[in-house]
């Protein structure tokens, strides 16, 4: 069954009304993506994600993720990321529109502004469907296969890593991301271990900055085969810092087979500000 409006269509519309709202916040560290940290005390972020999915799912085209976070700044080098996650979807063959509410947490990162080197991070379990059909949660897990933790309900995480970086020029850095995540569901019962690594790499392009992740994800614990425990994505993202409110994009391609599946693509919009 195809969409009745083309992606390709509808998706620069939304696009373009998320700037109003983009103009007001701040590109936030969510995910694996690498973190953003400033030298301001308070930064509000937002970033707005529309996912192309699979086969295995046809919410309607407007579908997105809302990723909101708060950053502060509490020493020279210490910050403390708070992030709420949202996603609302439709679709022609159900009534309303599905709302879901995502797992809350926090990350703590460790490093000077612009260039953190370490991170410790958890997630409460606050995932539940909090309005409509049961759909909006496809939206935001089918994307994110690599953090199952973000948005799968009844389960709680703690994760961490470092990551390493060197100046190859003087607009040019490169890095690795080395982390990991314990997943456990909220009777104890059982818990899931992840190992992530990255690759990544961000360049200053005339008024633009440019980055480029490489990101992996491997459930070291499971009994399933290879390709079900492991997930590789290409997220790639541009911003202008020294326009009000520091607009940008980001993109995020699959690239293992089995997310490939779930995913054909996500666009979305960034910004930031200090408050």
């Amino acid at each position: 069954m195809t969409r009745p409006v083309p992606s390709w269509v509808l998706r620069p519309v939304i696009l373009a009304a998320a700037v109003l709202t983009a103009e007001l916040v701040a590109q936030p560290a969510a995910g694996q993506s690498l973190i953003a940290t400033t030298s301001d005390d308070v930064t509000l972020g937002i970033q707005l994600k529309n996912p192309s999915l699979g086969s295995a799912a046809n919410p309607s085209s407007w579908s997105s993720s809302l990723e909101t976070d708060l950053l502060f700044r509490w020493g020279a080098n210490a910050f403390m990321r708070a992030g709420v996650p949202l996603a609302f979807a439709g679709a022609e063959f159900v009534d309303g529109t599905s709302l879901y509410l995502g797992n809350v947490g926090a990350t703590f990162m460790f490093g000077p502004p612009g260039a953190p080197s370490s991170f410790l991070g958890f997630t409460l379990p606050t995932a539940m469907n909090i309005g409509g059909p049961d759909l909006a949660v496809l939206v935001g897990l089918l994307p994110s296969e690599d953090e199952p933790e973000l948005w799968a309900e009844d389960v709680m995480s703690v994760r961490g890593g470092i990551i390493p970086s060197f100046q190859v020029s003087p607009q040019a850095v490169v890095g690795v991301r080395i982390g990991w995540a314990l997943l456990a569901p909220n009777d104890f019962e059982d818990l899931w271990v992840y190992g992530r690594g990255a690759l990544w790499g961000s360049t200053e392009a005339g008024p633009a900055e440019l980055r480029a992740d490489l990101v992996t994800s491997y459930f070291i614990n499971s009994d399933n085969e290879f390709a079900d425990k492991f997930r590789m994505y290409l997220d790639a993202g541009a911003a202008l810092p020294d326009i009000p409110a520091a607009p940008g994009i980001v993109f995020r391609l699959p690239l293992d087979e089995e997310a490939r599946e779930a995913l054909d693509f996500s666009v979305g919009l960034t910004a930031r500000i200090g408050l």
